[in-house]
Parts: C-alpha cells; sequence; structure tokens
C-alpha cells in the first residue's frame, strides 16, 4: 500500500491542499462510497506520516470494513476510487483557473481583432474577475494582467483613437510589473547561489538596489504579493538584517501563504534557513531556536522534500542535529520515524536512520537503546 499511486499522492500533498480538498465539493459529493471518506481521513488524520509500517492492506481493510474477510480487490476499488477523486480535484485546483483564463484571453483576442465588441467586453470582465481573485498569485496571472490591458488598449485605439494615449498606462505598469517580478525572481536566485559559489553577482545586486530604490516599484509592492514579499527579501540576501527583521519577515511570509504558489514559499523559506545557517556558523547562537522553528515550518508545508517526495540524506541530519542541540526530542523521533524509506542522496539510507536514532537515545540518556541500534558496527 505504501507505494501505491494513492499514497504517493497524497505525501506529495500540501497541508493546504489536503485540508482544501476535505472541505471541497469533491469530497462531500453524496454519490461518493462512505469507505472513501473513511479511508481518506484513516490516511491523513490517523496516519499523517504514511509510514511503511503503519499502513499496511490489512489493517486498512479491517478499518473500512470491519470484521468482513480481507480481500484486497475491495479494498483496491477505494484506493482506486480516492486517487481518481483526488485527481480530479487537483487538476481543477492547478489548472482550472489558470485554464479558463488563458482559453477566454485567447476568444478575447479573436474578439477584438473581428470587432465583436458586446463579446469582447463579457469576457474581459469575467478575465478581470478571474484575475482579482486569482491564488496564489505568480508570475503568470502578472502577465496575463499586462495581456488583457494591451488587448483592452487596441480595443479602444480602434474605436476612440484620441483616448489610446491614456490608456496606454496600465499597459506599461502591467509589463514593468511582469518585468519587476522575473528580475527579482531571477536575482534573489542568483544572489543566494554566490554563498555557496564563486559568482560575480555585482550587476545583478546593483540593479537589485536600484530597484528597491524606485518609487513605482514600491507601489507596486504595495499591491502585488509576490514583488512585496521580495522587496523586502534583500537584507537577508546581503546579510544586512538583524534577528528582529527575520521574525518579522517570517510572520509576513506567513501571512501571505495563500497568496504565492508553492515554489516561491518553498524558494522564500530557503534564503531565510540560509541566512540563519550563516548567522549561526558565525557565532549568533540566539539564532538557533528560530533557525528550528523555521525548519519545523518547512517540513510542515512539505518543503523539506525533494521534487520525488523524498528527503536528501544532509536535510535529515541537518535537522536532527538542530532539533537535538535544543533538546525538541519529540520532534526528532516523529521527524525521524516520517523520513524512514524515503531518504536519497546517499546509496545507504537506512544507515542515516541508524545514526540519528543513536544519537537521539544518546541526548536522551538511554544508552543501551543507542547500543541496540548496532550503529558502532557500520
Amino acid at each position: 500500500m505504501f507505494d501505491s499511486k494513492l499514497l504517493e499522492t497524497i505525501r506529495a500533498m500540501t497541508p493546504d491542499e489536503i485540508s482544501d480538498f476535505s472541505d471541497s465539493a469533491y469530497y462531500h459529493d453524496k454519490r461518493n462510497r462512505k469507505e472513501i471518506s473513511l479511508l481518506f481521513r484513516y490516511i491523513t488524520l490517523d496516519h499523517p506520516a504514511c509510514s511503511r509500517a503503519d499502513l499496511k492492506k490489512e489493517h486498512t481493510h479491517r478499518h473500512l470494513f470491519g470484521s468482513k474477510p480481507y480481500v484486497e480487490n475491495r479494498l483496491n476499488h477505494v484506493m482506486t476510487a480516492l486517487l481518481r477523486l483526488l485527481e480530479t480535484y487537483l487538476e481543477h485546483r492547478f489548472s482550472g483557473a489558470g485554464d479558463e483564463m488563458r482559453h477566454l484571453m485567447a476568444l478575447n483576442r479573436f474578439y477584438q481583432e473581428r470587432g465583436l465588441l458586446h463579446r469582447f467586453e463579457l469576457t474581459t470582465n469575467r478575465l478581470e474577475e478571474l484575475l482579482a481573485a486569482a491564488k496564489p498569485q505568480n508570475e503568470d496571472t502578472i502577465w496575463l494582467r499586462f495581456r488583457l490591458e494591451y488587448l483592452k488598449h487596441l480595443q479602444v485605439g480602434q474605436y476612440n483613437p484620441k483616448s489610446v494615449d491614456m490608456n496606454l498606462f496600465p499597459v506599461l505598469d502591467n509589463l514593468e510589473k511582469y518585468y519587476i517580478t522575473q528580475r527579482l525572481l531571477l536575482s534573489a536566485g542568483l544572489l543566494e547561489q554566490s554563498r555557496f559559489h564563486r559568482l560575480d553577482t555585482s550587476r545583478t545586486l546593483s540593479i537589485f538596489r536600484q530597484l528597491s530604490e524606485n518609487g513605482e516599484f514600491k507601489t507596486y509592492s504595495d499591491t502585488d504579493p509576490l514583488i512585496a514579499i521580495h522587496y523586502k527579501l534583500l537584507p537577508l540576501l546581503t546579510d544586512e538584517a538583524d534577528l528582529n527583521y527575520v521574525n518579522d519577515y517570517r510572520e509576513l511570509l506567513k501571512s501571505m501563504r495563500r497568496d504565492l504558489a508553492p515554489q516561491h514559499l518553498k524558494a522564500l523559506h530557503t534564503f531565510v534557513r540560509n541566512y540563519l545557517v550563516r548567522a549561526y556558523n558565525r557565532g549568533s547562537s540566539e539564532t538557533l531556536s528560530i533557525l528550528f522553528d523555521n525548519l519545523k515550518e518547512e517540513y510542515e508545508q512539505g518543503f523539506l522534500k525533494e521534487d520525488n517526495q523524498m528527503y536528501r540524506a544532509s536535510t535529515v541530519q541537518n535537522v536532527v542535529t538542530t532539533a537535538l542541540k535544543l533538546k525538541q526530542f519529540d520532534f526528532v523521533r516523529s521527524f525521524l520515524e516520517n523520513c524512514r524509506d524515503r531518504i536519497t542522496g546517499t546509496s545507504q539510507p537506512e544507515n542515516i536512520i541508524v545514526f540519528n536514532e543513536a544519537n537521539y537515545f544518546f541526548h536522551t540518556g538511554r544508552l543501551d537503546d543507542a547500543l541496540e541500534t548496532n550503529f558502532h558496527l557500520l
């Protein structure tokens, strides 16, 4: 069961996505078999770690069907039905609104070019509603805003040439927003890499500073979440922030969680973590507790996983070491259980668990238990 497509899909979902699915019409559709919701709750609530040891087909069958004799196909039917339901929900969540906007944008271009004014206005109104409600915000929605304003500009020029110049400003504003967003995303990544590679980032840093001093840029940051969160990132990338600034930035990041795409949230949490690691390595011991809080949040949001939903061996080691220094023993135990069967980046992933479990037992004074792991024989 652990290697099933269903478990692979659930492990890949974030806590917000799991919560959103459980509140959705897909989950509460009265046509669904009751065993579907029972299975989903059994996995996500009773066994959120999704470990191989906990989720066995026989135990799951007993939970769903009580004393009925074990029939594997009976359970497989429920697993398949839940997987299809999840995939339908995920398809809507990840492509529904975006596909509708792209579809309407293509129609809008046709209506504008062929002079179908009424239909152009209807699709424009619908697009503006979708763009205003779009969450999370990303560079795609900013680009679509620019394209919509450009079509509106062409439409005005076609029927009212005298006002076409005034109508050009929203087009340029949205184009500049898109340019700034892309510049920030690429520059932030390059500046962060410079901490680990010998890269000349002087030009990138200079442009980043010019943007942050630009009045129009600050205006954009007041209205666009993706620009706003990167607007305040520079002090962390250049080691100019103090701990109060880091804490304020983390709170801002938390408050904007639903406004930003997961890949941007993951990158921003990584920037914060790397800043705290550098500060701790320079002797700032007070950063350790903040570093742990950031790691814990990354873990809970699924940001510590690789794209294949596995944990790198170095990540596991860093999390355990940080938590043990702060005597977060319950967290370490739970974290290691969740990482079992999910470690990559080493030819012997089982040894990572053994060494870290032994380290956990040493820190908790359970020397006999540490010896029973046989870490000394590896």
